[in-house]
């Protein structure tokens, strides 16, 4: 499985724009999950990860294994270090 990342976004956020745009700007695969409209799976989603606000961004490594990223700061930190592996 080719490693893909999951953006759980609002349309308002500012900061879940940024994030889509790290993403794509370096062509990274990603499927983007817009919230607006369903307020009590995003709170089980935070609730789930452990993030408390949006964007939330994770990583699909092999099926069933992901990383909770984080938000848009936490992604682009990731994708600046050496942990980060491209596939």
């Amino acid at each position: 499985m080719k490693k893909f990342f999951t953006v759980y976004t609002k349309t308002d956020c500012s900061f879940c724009k940024k994030a889509v745009s790290l993403l794509d700007e370096r062509k990274l695969p990603f499927i983007v999950v817009v919230m607006d409209k369903n307020p009590e799976f995003l709170e089980k989603v935070k609730k789930d990860m452990k993030h408390d606000t949006v964007p939330i961004v994770i990583e699909h490594i092999n099926i069933g294994e992901i990383k909770v990223i984080g938000g848009s700061d936490n992604l682009e930190a990731y994708l600046n270090s050496t942990e980060f592996v491209r596939d």
